[in-house]
């Protein structure tokens, strides 16, 4: 999703630190033919024949990092990449949910917080940075208004939660403004594509809802920036986030490819509007990479590839296809 200076006070997965995502882009640009969005749709569709290593890089949301960290070093080795951007974020002080809890968890002075019947710690950054990924595992269950006044509620009173950009701490979780979008969108590296207007997921929201996230955000984008081609699915998930209907909404609007999160390739044949794509983290290394983009494709998550990885280098599992 983004790239922040140096490591937060905590592990946030989808923050890559700069010099771990210099590692990750030497890594690809080495071993990897590194190819735009429009390569990965001819591929899908039997147009492009080529045959080898083919890797595309994806950024969801928007950040500000995007242009201001990440750019500079997708120039370093010439990686070409998409920024699908949450449209009615563009411009906003306001950060999006899980950055404005990231800030709050982080500068938060108290020693816990309870969401419900689950208490969570929060005295050392191993503590903050686990009730992290367990918060918002738990708001990714509910509505984004349900989760704005969750979030109100938590950490309201001495220690209010972060709503803008002007903190230190949280300057690097900002998103784009419009002039900073439209920068990065005139790079001869960089392509932008839809994430919808408000980063809701689709399969909590009514139908004429959904089709307002999903033009919407192509319009207000193709205003400033001109022909917006490809769209992602917020959380990106077929069944749990989104399903059979929103895919026809979001062909039906005029997109030529969408993208999802799962496992797999882009290989030829694939539902062109349902294309998997790897998430990415802080916490991967290079060998964590390799293992994932060499067809591990069951364990997404960093904690789950380190323990995959491990287990290779031990002899205990073998890579899916090797025979003993």
């Amino acid at each position: 999703h983004g790239v922040i200076r140096d490591a937060f006070p905590f592990d946030l997965p989808y923050q890559i630190p700069e010099a771990r995502f210099r590692e990750h882009m030497r890594y690809v640009s080495s071993n990897y033919r590194c190819v735009g969005l429009d390569e990965v749709c001819d591929h899908v569709q039997g147009i492009d024949r080529k045959t080898g290593k083919n890797i595309a890089i994806t950024f969801d949301d928007g950040f500000a990092n995007n242009l201001l960290r990440a750019l500079p070093i997708l120039e370093e080795f010439s990686v070409p990449a998409t920024v699908f951007v949450t449209s009615g974020y563009i411009g906003k002080k306001r950060l999006l949910w899980p950055e404005r809890l990231a800030c709050a968890l982080a500068e938060t002075k108290v020693d816990k917080v309870a969401i419900g019947e689950s208490v969570f710690n929060l005295r050392t950054p191993v503590e903050k940075g686990s009730a992290y990924r367990s918060m918002t595992q738990h708001c990714k269950a509910l509505s984004t208004l349900a989760i704005e006044r969750m979030l109100d509620a938590v950490f309201s009173g001495p220690d209010p939660v972060p709503a803008d950009q002007d903190d230190s701490i949280c300057d690097d979780l900002r998103l784009l403004d419009w002039d900073e979008l439209e920068t990065l969108a005139r790079h001869e590296l960089i392509s932008v594509g839809s994430h919808t207007v408000h980063h809701h997921r689709l399969s909590q929201i009514e139908a004429d809802d959904a089709i307002m996230e999903i033009d919407s955000s192509r319009r207000a984008l193709e205003y400033r920036l001109g022909c917006i081609n490809y769209f992602a699915y917020p959380f990106g998930g077929f069944g749990d986030d989104f399903d059979a209907m929103h895919v026809e909404l979001v062909r039906s609007s005029g997109y030529q490819a969408a993208f999802a999160i799962g496992p797999g390739g882009a290989f030829g044949g694939c539902d062109i509007f349902r294309i998997p794509r790897r998430n990415i983290t802080s916490e991967l290394t290079t060998s964590d990479l390799d293992y994932l983009l060499s067809g591990g494709g069951s364990f997404a998550d960093a904690a789950g590839a380190k323990l995959i990885a491990s287990a290779l280098i031990s002899g205990v599992v073998r890579r899916e296809g090797e025979t003993t």
